[in-house]
């Protein structure tokens, strides 16, 4: 019986361990942070710069979006480099890194577009961004549509569909 027990612990205990791995540390830390579900701030990474790199699919951290047209980086170099030029332009229109920081839409925030180059500082502010949207909305799917489109309802809808097929899978403590 004793062994029973023992194994019915061990099994109840996998989807828990599998749950936790599916999100990144520092995507739990910054969702602790802001008390948003890690989650739905991991599929809105996955959603904004989704990536196959050896063999997985991830965020990728050095992703520009330069006015519509996503660009995958090797580094922090090259994608500061092609910031710059971009921003050269006297545009604003650039989504910057892991979770796709709009500049145009966060520069009365931030101030200084590579900052937010950095992962770390980038999903912080994702984080943030999140639970503002659900004060805003009082949903977290709500929130999650108005993460990339504030104010328009119909993008807002679309994009919701696509990050609720990432998260509920890893809500379900599936594979990344």
């Amino acid at each position: 019986m004793r062994t029973v027990l023992s194994w019915l612990l061990i099994i109840l205990s996998v989807p828990a361990v599998a749950s936790s791995k599916a999100v990144p540390d520092p995507y739990l830390l910054a969702a602790k942070h802001a008390n948003v579900p890690a989650e739905l701030l991991y599929a809105i990474c996955l959603q904004e710069s989704g990536y196959s790199h050896s063999g997985s699919y991830h965020p990728w951290p050095w992703t520009l979006n330069l006015g519509g047209r996503g660009v995958y980086f090797a580094d922090t170099q090259q994608t500061a480099s092609a910031l710059s030029e971009f921003l050269s332009q006297d545009r604003c229109d650039v989504d910057i890194g892991l979770c796709q920081i709009h500049w145009c839409a966060h520069s009365h925030v931030i101030n200084d577009p590579y900052l937010i180059i950095n992962p770390y500082a980038n999903i912080q502010y994702a984080a943030a961004l999140l639970r503002s949207e659900f004060e805003r909305s009082g949903s977290w799917t709500t929130a999650a549509g108005r993460y990339h489109s504030p104010n328009n309802p119909r993008l807002a809808a679309s994009y919701r569909k696509q990050v609720l097929s990432k998260w509920q899978p890893l809500i379900a403590g599936g594979a990344r």
